[in-house]
């Protein structure tokens, strides 16, 4: 309706501008412009493509395999503080976002699409923008408002075009396939968001040693949990 819509106010915009009827025109137009917009809405909410990883989502988590792309370098969230009143204590967890290129049913791969955010318990590093992995995960839809008032993850999720969620328990969970071309532009964005050291976040910097002592410039003792070298030989270049 609001494609029809469109249509028809943009045709009544040209015949009132080649009639010399600019505020008729103007009123069309901008009119024109609002009915665009609500169908690109319209498109955007409502229609999905056949092989969306959403449709394999249900409210129980289930576990799944996928062939995957990172749209970015993992987050590595920290633990929330001790509160004696939750039921259990939680780790440092790792987020970053997907992009989903197969699913594995029973024996075969098929194809799938669209974007989720995939959640890894501990510290998933070595992972970059562009790299195809394999994951072992849990799938399940994001959580609906169950109250008055309370945030609504499913609209949130589907106002960025994602319908479903991914949670692994382990960072052995996530295999690399393909390690992605360092010629992307969002390659090199990630270089420059993982900036320098942040306190209260979980910082692991990798070798050649030049590069972590100049991270660490200005960094006090009293602020590092463990700083390990492993290995004597020479350190080559790191990828990270």
């Amino acid at each position: 309706l609001s494609a029809a819509a469109a249509m028809v106010l943009l045709f009544a915009w040209l015949a009132a501008w080649r009639a010399s009827c600019h505020r008729a025109a103007s009123l069309a137009l901008a009119l024109s412009l609002a009915a665009t917009g609500a169908c690109w809405h319209q498109l955007r909410w409502n229609y999905f493509p056949a092989d969306d990883l959403g449709g394999y989502a249900g409210e129980v988590a289930e576990p799944v395999a996928l062939e995957v792309t990172a749209l970015g370098q993992p987050r590595i969230i920290p633990a929330e503080e001790f509160d004696p009143l939750a039921s259990f204590a939680g780790g440092d967890y790792s987020r970053f976002e997907v992009r989903i290129d197969r699913i594995r049913q029973r024996d075969r791969r098929v194809a799938c699409s669209g974007t989720a955010p995939l959640v890894v318990q501990g510290h998933l590093l070595g992972v970059s923008a562009g790299d195809r992995l394999r994951v072992f995960a849990e799938l399940s839809a994001p959580a609906p408002a169950l109250n008055p008032g309370q945030f609504d993850f499913v609209e949130h999720a589907r106002s960025n075009r994602r319908r479903a969620r991914l949670r692994a328990d382990f960072p052995e969970c996530v295999e690399l396939i393909a390690t992605g071309s360092p010629w992307r532009p969002a390659y090199w964005l990630d270089e420059v968001r993982a900036g320098p050291w942040r306190a209260g976040y979980g910082n692991v910097f990798e070798w050649p040693t030049a590069d972590v002592l100049r991270r660490l410039d200005g960094v006090g003792v009293g602020d590092l949990g463990v700083v390990a070298r492993v290995g004597a030989g020479a350190q080559g270049p790191s990828k990270r």
